[in-house]
């Protein structure tokens, strides 16, 4: 009969891993969100200023009203997590829509490459992995779909996709799977 023996002797350590506590994702969302409040904001001025059309300052302001109502509620009791999934979706829909209007496409490229950083700064390994990968799947899609409208070059959505996959190795490999 075969004996199995358990040791934790033999198992790697992992010390760049550091699954993010309740508290230390507080910490951590008390400086991201009214950051980025702060570039929605210079976001939605540079529409207003350019005349570029209403619907993008809206969107801007939207964002930044956002942020500083998760950075708000985050001084709370209520859940980081949950607080950070809010801001992750929103993020992806502004991305994902700004694919659909003309004077938007740079600003959502641009969004597009933070998920992966989003993802992995925050979620579960596994989590975050499959998060990017599915909107991997649809920035390709949706960068294909703008070569077929003629809105962009072959070689610009290449450069595009190129820059996202290398974004999100380089976050999968900021934050490695613990053992």
């Amino acid at each position: 009969m075969a004996t199995l023996i358990k040791s934790t002797q033999l198992q790697a350590t992992n010390f760049a891993y550091i699954e993010l506590s309740e508290k230390t994702l507080k910490k951590q969302l008390s400086l991201l969100f009214p950051f980025s409040g702060a570039i929605c904001a210079v976001i939605a001025f540079t529409y207003f200023i350019s005349q570029q059309g209403d619907y993008f300052t809206v969107v801007g302001i939207l964002g930044m009203t956002l942020c500083y109502t998760l950075a708000a509620l985050n001084r709370t009791l209520f859940s980081a997590t949950i607080l950070f999934w809010i801001f992750l979706i929103a993020t992806t829909l502004v991305c994902s829509s700004g694919f659909y209007f003309t004077g938007a496409r740079h600003i959502s490229n641009t969004i597009g490459l933070t998920i992966p950083l989003l993802s992995f700064f925050a979620l579960q390994i596994r989590t975050a992995t499959w998060y990017s990968a599915i909107f991997g799947l649809l920035y390709i899609v949706l960068s294909v779909s703008e070569i077929t409208n003629k809105h962009m070059q072959i070689s610009s959505a290449l450069q595009n996709i190129c820059a996202y996959s290398i974004i999100f190795v380089m976050a999968f490999f900021i934050i490695p799977p613990s053992l």
